[in-house]
C-alpha cells in the first residue's frame, strides 16, 4: 500500500487532472440519464437541427446499418435526406427517424447504462413499426431498427429475425469526430460535440488506446491488491445512519411532511400540497396520500423519485384506478420535471413520473463535505432549487386537473 502511493502519486494526480478538466456535459452529469443521450444524439440526426451541419451526421449513421445493402446505401448517401423527420419517445421508441421520400424508418432504442432490455420490448418496437410501414407494393419501407449501446450485447434470435442490429457508441463517437473535422461546424456547436464526446470516452466507454485508460491499466497491473484493498473500503451511501439521518432532517424541517418510512425509503411531500394527494381510499402506503416522493438509498447513489401510490383496495379499484390514471398522466406533462420523465405506466403498482440521482459516489460532494449530513443537506438543496420548489408551483396551479372534483 505504502509503494503504491508514494510511486503511482505523480501518474494518480495525472488521471486526476484529466478527469477534473471542464465539461458542461459532465457538470449537468449526462452520463446518469439514458434521456440526455438520446436528446443529443436525436438533435444530431435532426437535419434541421440548430447544428447546421444538414443531414451529414444523418447519412453517416445510415452507411452503418448492415440491413441495408450496398447499393441503397449509395442512393441515400446521394439523396437530399433533409425531409427527414426526427421523433424522441414516440409509443416510447427512444429515437424514431422517418424519411418519407426514400421510404426508410429507423428506430433506435438507447441502452447507457441499463442491462438488457426487458422482456420482448425491442421485438414489441420492431413489430409496432413494421404494422404501421411493411406494406407490400410501393408504399412498403425499409425498415432498420438499432439496438444502441456502448459494448457488445447478444440479440435473441427473435430480436435478431425482427432485423435488430446492435450499434456501438465506438462508432457513433468515430462519426461526430468525422462530423466535426469534414463539416467544420460553428465553434460553440464544435466544441459543443467535443465536449460530448469527451465525456462519453472518459465516463462511458473504455477505450483501450486512450492514454488515459493505458495508464490506468498500467497502475492497475502493478497495484493490483493494493487497489482491490481501497476499493472493497469504498464508502457507500446506504446506511442506517444516512438513513436516520435524513430521517430526521426531513422530520424537523417545517416546508415537508414526513411520510413513512422503512429500510432504504424515506418518503415525504411539501407541507403546502399534502392535502392535494389526500386520497385515503387507495390505502397506498399506510398514510392518506396517494402520491409521495420518496428518496432511495442505495449503494452507490441517492435517488428521489416522483412517486404514485399503489391501489390496494379492491371494492374502489376501478373509480381508484382512473384518479390515478389522470393524475399520473397530467402530472407527465409538468414543465418542472421534463428532464427526468421516467417511461413508466400509471397500471403499475408503485411507478415513477419521474426520477432522478442527486448525490453520488463519485462526486466531490460526497467526499469534500464534512459529514454525510452536509453532503446530503447540500444535494437536496440543489435538488429543491432545479426541480422541487417548480414542482409544487405547478402542483399547487394544476390541482384541479389532477384531481377534477
Amino acid at each position: 500500500m505504502q509503494s503504491f502511493v508514494i510511486e503511482e502519486n505523480q501518474n494518480l494526480e495525472r488521471i486526476r487532472s484529466q478527469l477534473r478538466e471542464f465539461n458542461p456535459f459532465d457538470v449537468l452529469g449526462i452520463q446518469y440519464f439514458e434521456i440526455r443521450h438520446s436528446n443529443f444524439l436525436a438533435w444530431m440526426f435532426d437535419p434541421a437541427g440548430s447544428h447546421n451541419i444538414g443531414d451529414y451526421f444523418l447519412k453517416g449513421f445510415i452507411t452503418l446499418l448492415e440491413r441495408l445493402q450496398a447499393g441503397q446505401k449509395i442512393s441515400l448517401f446521394l439523396a437530399d435526406l433533409t425531409k427527414t423527420r426526427v421523433y424522441r419517445e414516440w409509443n416510447n421508441i427512444d429515437i424514431l427517424l422517418i424519411n418519407d421520400e426514400q421510404r426508410i424508418v429507423m428506430p433506435i432504442e438507447n441502452k447507457v447504462w441499463a442491462g438488457k432490455t426487458g422482456d420482448g420490448q425491442l421485438v414489441k418496437y420492431a413489430k409496432l413499426v413494421s404494422r404501421l410501414y411493411a406494406h407490400d407494393g410501393e408504399d412498403q419501407y425499409t425498415i432498420c431498427p438499432v439496438y444502441l449501446t456502448p459494448f457488445n450485447r447478444m440479440l435473441t434470435s427473435e430480436e435478431e429475425n425482427e432485423g435488430y442490429q446492435n450499434v456501438l457508441y465506438k462508432d457513433i463517437l468515430q462519426l461526430l469526430t468525422k462530423t466535426v473535422t469534414d463539416i467544420e461546424p460553428e465553434k460553440a456547436i464544435t466544441d459543443f460535440i467535443n465536449y460530448y464526446i469527451d465525456n462519453v470516452t472518459k465516463r462511458i466507454m473504455n477505450d483501450d488506446k486512450s492514454d488515459l485508460n493505458i495508464l490506468a491499466h498500467q497502475i492497475y497491473r502493478k497495484h493490483k491488491t493494493a487497489l482491490e484493498f481501497i476499493m472493497s473500503k469504498k464508502p457507500i451511501i446506504y446506511s442506517e445512519a444516512n438513513f436516520r439521518t435524513i430521517v430526521n432532517w426531513l422530520s424537523e424541517h417545517p416546508d415537508y411532511l414526513h411520510l413513512k418510512s422503512h429500510d432504504y425509503i424515506v418518503r415525504f411531500l411539501p407541507r403546502s400540497v399534502a392535502d392535494v394527494f389526500a386520497y385515503p381510499d387507495f390505502h397506498s402506503w399506510g398514510f392518506e396520500q396517494c402520491f409521495c416522493i420518496e428518496i432511495f438509498l442505495n449503494e452507490n447513489n441517492l435517488t428521489v423519485k416522483f412517486c404514485a401510490g399503489g391501489v390496494n383496495n379492491e371494492p374502489a379499484y376501478d373509480r381508484l384506478q382512473k384518479v390515478k390514471d389522470n393524475y399520473f398522466e397530467q402530472m407527465k406533462k409538468f414543465d418542472s420535471i421534463k428532464g427526468i420523465i421516467k417511461r413508466s405506466r400509471s397500471t403499475s403498482q408503485y411507478p415513477a413520473v419521474a426520477e432522478v440521482p442527486i448525490l453520488t459516489t463519485d462526486e466531490e460532494l460526497f467526499y469534500e463535505s464534512s459529514s454525510f449530513r452536509e453532503a446530503f443537506i447540500t444535494a437536496f438543496n440543489q435538488f429543491e432549487e432545479r426541480y422541487l420548489k417548480n414542482w409544487t408551483k405547478e402542483v399547487e396551479a394544476k390541482k384541479n386537473l389532477l384531481f377534477p372534483r
